[in-house]
């Protein structure tokens, strides 16, 4: 996520875990926790913010939310877009399905946060915007 100077970053970091969380073939699984997660979506809430895609003063609204013997298992988050016609959703899922876009190959199985953008109810665009790698998550886009 960048950061363009005129305001502070905001951390987001991990729990910490010496194996090689998030990959189905090392290690323990580390699931993240709702805290975790939370604090990622509104890392990415914030950069909605400021890029001018996600209303200054929106409240944002828990739409979905599962949970299995594990922990959290989904979680989607909508906050109204800048025009009222706009939403846009943030959505945890724990096993992410493979993107094999733009021959982009993604092990099954790594949690992922994807950003999605509405238009009078429709769906217009989205994008995988974090995953959690080796026990901390990267930020996929700016």
């Amino acid at each position: 996520m960048r950061n363009d100077g005129d305001e502070a970053e905001t951390p987001v970091s991990a729990a910490p875990n010496t194996s090689d969380a998030g990959t189905l073939e090392k290690g323990p699984e580390h699931i993240p926790t709702p805290e975790e997660i939370h604090a990622v979506m509104g890392a990415l809430m914030n950069a909605g913010r400021r890029a001018g895609l996600v209303r200054e003063d929106g409240e944002h609204t828990e739409t979905k939310r599962t949970v299995d013997e594990k922990g959290l298992y989904e979680l989607d988050i909508e906050v109204p877009g800048v025009e009222e016609h706009e939403k846009v959703a943030y959505q945890y899922r724990r096993f992410a399905i493979p993107d094999r876009t733009d021959m982009l190959v993604v092990p099954p199985g790594l949690p992922e946060i994807h950003v999605a953008y509405y238009e009078y109810g429709e769906y217009v665009n989205g994008t995988s915007a974090a995953r959690y790698v080796h026990g901390e998550w990267k930020f996929l886009t700016d």
